[in-house]
């Protein structure tokens, strides 16, 4: 069987397939975003984050079963590496890079489980292989409170000092193995994967994780001024279409320099419109400012599944000529295994991949 038609669940969630799934709510939350420097900074947004949960499902209830609340980038640890005065690297690693599972997945676990709903959110985490450096990693937590599944942002702006697969990427593969660039969480409330505001420049990864077998995007956040120009909304639209998936895709509230929000964080704003996106590309909710706020829609699994398995028009998967592209991926300009943590470091790669880009005639 294909894994359109294989649907299995997580067996870390522990819970029966529901071959017949009932439409379900999916709420996503635009939270407020507060940087935090130490770990009890952490622990206050975690707090934070499990009485948005609590409110998401109390009140979306009254419309249908919660089964999914999902949150913005920076939920948990905020910004403070990137920015106008930010933390050095190591230094973030060692009092404000997290664990995932851990203690604040566990506090988020318990929200989770006391709701009966999952919860995707986001964190940048240490990894046991890869001492000093950091990812930035979506994951999903089951209604009984366990991570059962986690992704990692594979590009990043050149201000960004966490580090992605690409540049580890031969000790990476060695470590995981090329499954876990793409990876897909296979729940009985359908199929996730993860893509994570920068990288929503790349069809690419929507594309992996849709070949893969995800059914639901979840795309979080986007920098300004992505969002006034329209660009946050004609990706989330154009990659539901694209992969036939549903795209749930929450945006930042409002940014504060520390957990107490009496200042603002400067530079810093995501321009809200927090949306969640049907397989069509149609938009089922959206926010229009940048307060905290929650948007929330049915999600109809069976209607989409219905949908690939009898479409052949406006299901591009079915449609996908594969061999014609693998030529155009064949040679590499960005290159692998570089490892920079420093807005000049990355800015440093960019330069020699222009170089190769106008060696080539493709940029003048």
């Amino acid at each position: 069987m294909s894994d359109f038609e294989n649907i299995k669940t997580s067996q870390e969630s522990g819970l029966a397939v529901l071959l017949d799934m009932d439409p379900y709510v999916a709420v996503c939350v635009q939270s407020r975003i507060a940087d935090s420097r130490k770990p009890e900074e952490v622990k206050v947004n975690a707090k934070y984050l499990c009485d948005w949960i609590d409110a998401a499902v109390f009140v979306n209830s009254m419309e249908g079963n919660v089964k999914v609340v999902a949150f913005p980038e920076g939920c948990l640890q905020g910004f403070p590496d990137e920015g106008l005065g930010s933390m050095h690297p190591d230094i973030y690693y060692k009092d404000v890079a997290i664990d995932v599972p851990g203690e604040f997945t566990d506090m988020l676990g318990e929200a989770a489980r006391r709701n009966n709903t999952y919860v995707l959110a986001q964190a940048r985490v240490r990894l046991p292989e890869f001492k000093r450096y950091y990812f930035n990693s979506a994951f999903m937590i089951s209604p009984r409170g366990k991570v059962v599944y986690k992704c990692y942002k594979h590009a990043v702006y050149p201000a960004e000092p966490s580090t992605v697969p690409h540049d580890v990427l031969k000790k990476w593969l060695k470590a995981y193995g090329e499954d876990s660039l793409f990876p897909v969480a296979r729940t009985e409330i359908g199929n996730f994967g993860g893509v994570i505001c920068f990288e929503r420049d790349f069809p690419e990864s929507a594309r992996g994780y849709a070949l893969n077998g995800a059914e639901i995007l979840y795309m979080l956040s986007g920098l300004e001024p992505r969002v006034a120009r329209g660009i946050w909304d004609l990706q989330s639209r154009s990659r539901a279409l694209d992969n036939t998936c549903f795209v749930l895709a929450p945006n930042c509230g409002p940014f504060y320099s520390d957990v107490s929000m009496k200042d603002w964080k400067p530079g810093f704003i995501c321009g809200g419109r927090s949306m969640i996106v049907d397989y069509f590309g149609g938009v089922l909710a959206q926010t229009l400012d940048t307060q905290e706020s929650f948007v929330a829609s049915p999600i109809n699994i069976e209607a989409l599944r219905h949908h690939r398995a009898t479409s052949g028009r406006f299901n591009p998967l079915l449609n996908l000529r594969t061999e014609l592209y693998t030529g155009i991926y064949k040679e590499p300009l960005y290159p692998a295994n570089r490892v920079p943590r420093t807005r000049p470091e990355r800015e440093r790669i960019l330069s020699e991949t222009k170089k190769v880009l106008r060696k080539k005639g493709i940029i003048r």
